[in-house]
């Protein structure tokens, strides 16, 4: 049941990114949740997050590839280990800047995602005793 919950919140994350793409196509700017931006600006602290953490996974995936190798992943693992840099990113930065405390929601969606995105990631259970 969790896990049926967990990937529905991860399809509304992808339908909200290709509408999101779709409609920059258009020239309309929206940023999570359903800001419409009307000078096409986001916000700083925005920015900032999704640019560090795409450093930092990056930096991760280069240092993980120097120790163990070439291991695969999963999509979803690639999406987990994205979104858990992601929210560690925007905590850090949102603290930094002194952002406004509603935009704190974001980080609390964001955990949240994590949290599914990791119950999705992991390796099914297998009971070895059961034949």
């Amino acid at each position: 049941m969790i896990r049926k919950l967990a990937k529905a919140l991860i399809a509304l994350v992808v339908i909200w990114l290709i509408v999101a793409v779709v409609v920059e196509i258009f020239g309309i700017t929206i940023y999570f949740p359903f800001n419409i931006s009307s000078d096409n600006e986001i916000p700083y602290h925005r920015w900032q997050s999704v640019r560090l953490s795409v450093f930092m996974q990056l930096a991760y995936f280069g240092i993980r590839y120097l120790v163990w190798g070439g291991i695969k992943l999963y999509p979803i693992q690639f999406l987990d280990i994205y979104i858990k840099i992601f929210t560690i990113t925007c905590i850090l930065v949102f603290l930094r800047t002194g952002v406004l405390k509603t935009e704190y929601f974001f980080i609390i969606f964001l955990i949240i995602l994590t949290t599914c995105a990791h119950m999705l990631a992991r390796p099914k259970y297998r009971n070895y005793f059961i034949k």
